[in-house]
């Protein structure tokens, strides 16, 4: 007797299998967030440390689309801004581009909230910082 293969069965295979590659492809920064503070720390001498928390002044949504693409509005300093630009992730490293900016920087997202450290090394004319960007998955 010979064994059918129902399509039905094929289907619902096809269907787990591909839910279950979707799952594991789903990168977590997917979606929006919202600004909750920023703290930077100057290495200075004496060191110096700086918080700004989110209010009327500073305020930024981040959209990070599925296709790599991203976009922001908010303001800094009560100065409107907004743009868009392209997003890439490697492990626990975030690189953003936009226009000819380019920004690389550790990222997690634990219990709807993602955090973003940059380092930026001293220069002539700047002390080297260290900056953390929280925002909450809205």
């Amino acid at each position: 007797m010979k064994k059918h293969f129902s399509p039905l069965y094929l289907s619902l295979i096809l269907c787990w299998g591909w839910n279950l590659y979707a799952s594991e492809n789903t990168n977590p920064i997917i979606g929006t967030w919202l600004f909750q503070s920023m703290t930077t720390t100057y290495y200075s001498d004496p060191q110096e440390t700086e918080t700004i928390d989110k209010d009327d002044d500073y305020s930024e949504t981040l959209i990070f689309a599925a296709d790599g693409t991203f976009n922001y509005q908010g303001s800094s300093a009560g100065e409107a801004d907004q743009g868009s630009g392209s997003w890439s992730v490697n492990e626990n490293q975030l690189t953003t581009i936009v226009g000819t900016e380019k920004t690389i920087g550790e990222y997690t997202v634990a219990d709807g909230v993602l955090t973003i450290t940059t380092y930026d090394e001293e220069t002539d004319e700047y002390f080297a910082t260290k900056s953390n960007v929280v925002y909450q998955k809205q």
